[in-house]
């Protein structure tokens, strides 16, 4: 009898002494970095931050944008922006990232131990799993979203049959959840219909029915009227078509969309995964009913994500996302309680060890993860103050990450993506390419007409234009037309460029302000051009244009010709790019123009610093 009782007491502290290292080890390797990158996560911080900032005097963020409710994707925003109200940007982000992934943890274990007490040793497992694909993706409302399903999925399952009182409260809740993301929020009242459902009474079963049914109808208005954005979000760059991946590739993917990062330790997710489903399909004896709604959405989540197309219409990357849940609900039917108590508590040790080694790897990961943006990180920490836009142009390439995904860590992610946006947070001003648009997904509607003129979105699509990156010609005209834009903007912001890119624009007026390795700030300093226009003969009104060598108009002026004497040199002052550049003086609706000018009418002038002279005698 002291044996026993001392093993009870012994169990008593060893498995929340499990559960608190393996946590601890969680929040450990979000910390091990300065920023873990994530491929959308920056989207979702500037947005939290715009939200936050949005009424403060003098932003511009009241000129450039229109806040809307999003209510279909705010669970990362319900989290991250109290945080962000008391606490620097970076820091808010890891506290945030903390309480996600221990949730995410946490939840698991509830579920496991509601599946079976005498499986509660199984419960550390989740927070190895909480480092999910979507959370590396930086879809952290999904996570959150499903994180509750897996919990309310573990509440009903250890309080069946659940009273009246109760089951409106989690009705409630499951509604709730689809402002977390309405996606992840369907996927959990989905979880807590299997649960509730099939794990019933034969006698109870009608009566869940109904109250499933009644909950659900909530669920689907909402779906259904967010179906109603999918014409908006097609017309987003890369969501027009319907994608569906390669079998061999999807193959290969596989195991780091189970779990990102070694391709060994996704295999053992798998294997643990189909090994938990076959064990109980094979022992119906021991399997209880409680069991059976979690088996069935474990099997259908991870037979979506395998089969369900890479893309739909209006939305990326939609079967991956199913597998995470799977995974979950799969791993947690592995039955532990059938070993005897010694060899179950050895067993519990063992998967402690093994999770804390999974935690391991995921922190060697976030370490390189770090490493390989550490470049386009470095003038996060340097004191600029900005208060209007900055223009960022990657010109990096990007096809390796779509035509290969096998051969990346996390698949389909790019870090390095939406880094741009994060200096708008740590510097103050704005930047043109953000999650804007439609009411029901997105927090911020641009509003019209810009602060600034916005450059076409085929600046934004470089890293994936081919001919960019084999053309040398068009990648010099690219980048003059970039100079160009940049004007309006407080400053540049160029990932990938070379050392000859960075002459280019130097040579057109940048100065830098901050460089280090792929990353390159820069500020315009204008020249200044005069063309003294001289009228040899009476004209009409003239107009005076000016643009980069082989490239469009960047300005225009127009000059009253009536008064001028004749003769007498009249100065048309304008700041500009340097280097090559055209001018053109031409007469409104007459063929007046300079005699120094080429046959088309345009002089070529060479635009250097403090001031540069052209002369122009207009001839009619």
């Amino acid at each position: 009898m002291a044996e026993a009782t001392g093993a009870t007491r012994f169990e008593r502290y060893f498995y929340p002494a499990c559960l608190g290292a393996c946590a601890a080890a969680a929040v450990a390797a979000i910390w091990v970095v300065p920023y873990l990158p994530t491929n959308d996560g920056p989207q979702s911080i500037f947005s939290a931050h715009v939200e936050n900032h949005y009424g403060d005097p003098g932003s511009i963020y009241a000129r450039q944008f229109e806040l809307q409710p999003g209510l279909a994707a705010r669970g990362f925003a319900f989290l991250y922006r109290p945080l962000l109200a008391v606490m620097p940007w970076d820091v808010a982000l890891k506290v945030a990232l903390s309480l996600m992934v221990v949730a995410s943890g946490a939840a698991f274990a509830w579920l496991a131990r509601a599946l079976h007490p005498d499986r509660r040793g199984l419960g550390v497992v989740g927070f190895a799993l909480a480092f999910t694909w979507p959370f590396y993706m930086g879809f952290f409302s999904f996570s959150i979203a499903t994180t509750v399903g897996v919990a309310l999925a573990a509440y009903c399952a250890s309080r069946a049959p659940l009273s009246t009182g109760r089951r409106l409260a989690i009705s409630v809740l499951l509604v709730a959840s689809l402002t977390l993301h309405a996606f992840g929020g369907a996927l959990a009242a989905a979880m807590v219909g299997a649960v509730v459902l099939l794990g019933a009474r034969p006698e109870e079963r009608k009566r869940e029915v109904y109250w499933l049914a009644i909950t659900a109808v909530p669920v689907a208005v909402a779906m259904a009227l967010l179906a109603t954005s999918r014409g908006s979000l097609e017309k987003m760059p890369f969501s027009e078509a319907l994608v569906w991946q390669r079998p061999g590739i999807e193959l290969r993917t596989l195991p780091r969309l189970l779990l990102p990062g070694p391709v060994i330790r996704g295999l053992l997710v798998a294997m643990a995964a189909v090994l938990a489903l076959a064990l109980f399909v094979r022992q119906k004896r021991w399997r209880t009913s409680r069991e059976t709604g979690v088996f069935a959405l474990g099997l259908v989540l991870l037979l979506a994500g395998v089969v369900s197309p890479l893309h739909i219409p209006g939305w990326q990357l939609f079967g991956p996302r199913f597998l995470a849940l799977g995974v979950m609900a799969a791993v947690a039917l592995w039955p532990l309680e059938r070993l005897r108590a010694a060899r179950r508590l050895w067993a519990s040790g063992a998967l402690a060890l093994a999770t804390l080694i999974s935690l391991g790897l995921s922190a060697r990961l976030h370490a390189r993860l770090y490493d390989g943006c550490r470049d386009l990180l470095s003038g996060l920490a340097r004191p600029f103050v900005r208060t209007s836009l900055q223009l960022p142009i990657s010109v990096e390439s990007y096809h390796d990450i779509d035509r290969h995904p096998d051969s990346h860590e996390v698949p389909y992610a790019n870090p390095r993506i939406h880094i741009a946006v994060l200096y708008p947070v740590a510097h103050g001003g704005s930047t043109p390419w953000v999650f804007q648009g439609t009411g029901s997904v997105h927090a911020l509607r641009p509003k019209l007409p810009p602060p600034v003129p916005i450059p076409p979105a085929a600046f934004w699509t470089i890293p994936v234009d081919p001919d960019f990156h084999r053309d040398d010609r068009l990648r010099r005209a690219s980048l003059t037309d970039v100079a160009a834009w940049g004007v309006y903007y407080e400053n540049l912001l160029t990932f990938g460029t070379r050392p000859e890119d960075r002459q280019l624009l130097a040579a057109r007026g940048y100065e830098t302000e901050w460089e280090q390795g792929a990353l390159w700030m820069a500020r315009f300093e204008p020249c200044s051009v005069g063309v003294m226009v001289t009228l040899a003969a009476p004209a009409p009104a003239l107009e005076v244009s000016y643009g980069a060598w082989g490239l469009r108009e960047l300005g225009k002026h127009a000059l009253p010709a009536e008064g001028m004497e004749l003769g007498k040199a009249v100065p048309v002052e304008f700041p500009t790019l340097c280097g090559e550049l055209w001018v053109l003086v031409r007469g409104v609706g007459t063929g007046a123009h300079c005699r120094q000018a080429r046959p088309d009418g345009k002089q070529r002038v060479t635009a250097v610093r403090p001031r540069t002279e052209v002369a122009c005698d207009v001839e009619p």
